[in-house]
């Protein structure tokens, strides 16, 4: 497997995220006991971000990331669709990823319109908590060395960032870096694999989401 590929594939899997008024916050409190990282979750927010990727391939792109429905227990939300675009070599490539419940679809975008495949229950299972993802280390911060780094400002807000490493093979590393607001909406991730560092940064944040979001198109 040609290897800049790669490196491409495991980043993207990890990134596996307004002018009208928003309903008052719904803010879930973890667990007592939960790592200081980790301690609160809105329970619903949409964010959009703006990507760049650095060495030895440099590219742009964009992410859009809503979520709803928070369950402590699982330590994940029900419902999530994640639409990314990224611009490499001339060539843009959309995909978007529905998790609905115990359903899943992967979509392309084909022209004007995304042509969507439901997932297997196997790979839906892997796909909402997947070593090195942000939902494994969320639920797992001890199997990453998670640690807060900083404090920031990003869209008017503070953030604190905590850092974590993963190693999917012995000779492979990657950091990982989310930045978190005080009531658990990530506006900043940073990741370095190798030569590959990707950045993604909040453009936008509301803490309410349009049913009409975590509709499958064309199914």
């Amino acid at each position: 497997m040609n290897v800049t590929k790669a490196v491409w594939g495991i980043i993207v899997c990890i990134l596996v995220i307004s002018c009208t008024k928003e309903k008052p916050r719904e803010v879930i409190q973890l667990q007592e006991g939960a790592h200081p990282c980790f301690q609160a979750r809105a329970g619903e927010y949409s964010v959009e971000y703006a990507m760049t990727f650095t060495a030895p391939e440099t590219a742009t792109g964009h992410m859009s990331v809503a979520v709803q429905e928070f369950s402590v227990a699982d330590g994940k939300y029900a419902k999530s669709v994640t639409k990314t675009t990224i611009v490499r070599a001339g060539k843009e490539d959309t995909l978007a990823f529905y998790l609905l419940g115990d359903k899943g679809h992967h979509c392309v975008a084909k022209e004007t319109e995304f042509a969507c495949t439901e997932l297997p229950a196997a790979q839906v299972r892997v796909a909402t908590g997947t070593p090195g993802s942000q939902v494994d280390m969320e639920k797992h911060p001890e199997k990453y060395g998670i640690k807060q780094v900083r404090t920031e400002t990003l869209l008017d807000e503070q953030v604190a960032c905590c850092e974590g490493v993963f190693k999917p093979t012995p000779t492979h590393e990657i950091k990982t870096e989310y930045c978190y607001t005080n009531d658990g909406i990530p506006l900043k991730i940073i990741s370095e694999i190798g030569e590959v560092t990707s950045e993604v940064v909040a453009t936008s944040v509301k803490r309410s989401v349009d049913a009409a979001v975590f509709e499958v198109p064309n199914v």
